[in-house]
């Protein structure tokens, strides 16, 4: 690689999935350097509090060098925009996946933030993973 990309991987990660490893894993083979963003989820009761999330999520990545995890609160558009990059995402196939998809798009349109999907990986069957190219 030979521009420093980075790549921002926001989520609620409650827990932190085989899936979400996977794309993490993956961005680390793309990107110069990944952001894990770990949301504070005020809209929605989670699992787990936020440092017990960032603190799976830090286990989860320790073998990937160029990643780090970060909490964040507010919305996705802005912690991006404030890192610069492109958005690496994962999302639960269903009626959630299209406004994903028109999410992408608007930020595309709107602050040039590429978010490109892909296809569900076999190997976990409950995540649609996307990959960014």
């Amino acid at each position: 690689m030979s521009l420093d990309v980075l790549a921002v991987y926001p989520g609620t990660f409650d827990p932190i999935t085989l899936g979400h490893e996977d794309v993490i894993r993956r961005a680390c083979q793309l990107f110069d350097r990944v952001i894990v963003g770990v949301a504070a989820a005020h809209h929605k009761r989670t699992l787990f509090s936020l440092p017990e999330r960032i603190e799976m999520v830090r286990e989860a990545a320790q073998c990937y060098p160029q990643v780090t995890v970060e909490p964040f609160d507010g919305l996705v558009r802005d912690f991006v925009v404030g890192r610069g990059g492109v958005i690496t995402h994962s999302c639960k196939i269903g009626l959630k996946t299209g406004m994903q998809v028109y999410i992408c798009q608007r930020l595309q349109i709107e602050l040039n933030i590429q978010c490109i999907f892909g296809y569900m990986l076999g190997k976990y069957p409950r995540q649609l993973t996307v990959q960014v190219f």
